[in-house]
């Protein structure tokens, strides 16, 4: 029983910090840092592609991005039981999982382009 109940605690510690806000500030400052490295290539170059390239589609970024996901969705499972006055949470946790999931499946297996069209044509 007690290799149990310290195996639990061990996975309630992770599972509180990967939930947690201590976590979350880590992660919008790393965010902060590469959103800011990506400006300084963009107006140091003058192209968004090469900034998109080493940046915002580089692993990291979408490392990152996951890492958001876990956060805010084991947020609101710290919540469990739920109750009434956690809807208000709930719900803005999971628009904010609806996004950062799309933004992930979108870079994954998205495309990205532009399309000319004109007039009678």
């Amino acid at each position: 029983m007690g290799a149990y109940s310290g195996g639990f605690i061990r996975y309630s510690r992770c599972f509180h910090f990967l939930g947690g806000i201590h976590f979350a500030i880590g992660l919008i400052v790393l965010a902060a840092l590469m959103v800011a490295v990506g400006t300084w290539v963009e107006s140091h170059t003058g192209s968004h592609l090469l900034a998109a390239k080493w940046t915002y589609a580089h692993p990291l970024f979408a490392l990152l991005l996951s890492l958001f996901f876990v956060n805010i969705l084991f947020a609101a499972l710290r919540r469990w039981p739920f109750r009434r006055r956690h809807f208000p949470f709930l719900i803005t946790h999971l628009g904010l999982l609806m996004i950062i999931g799309g933004t992930l499946i979108k870079n994954h297996l998205g495309m990205q382009g532009q399309l000319s069209v004109w007039e009678g044509s």
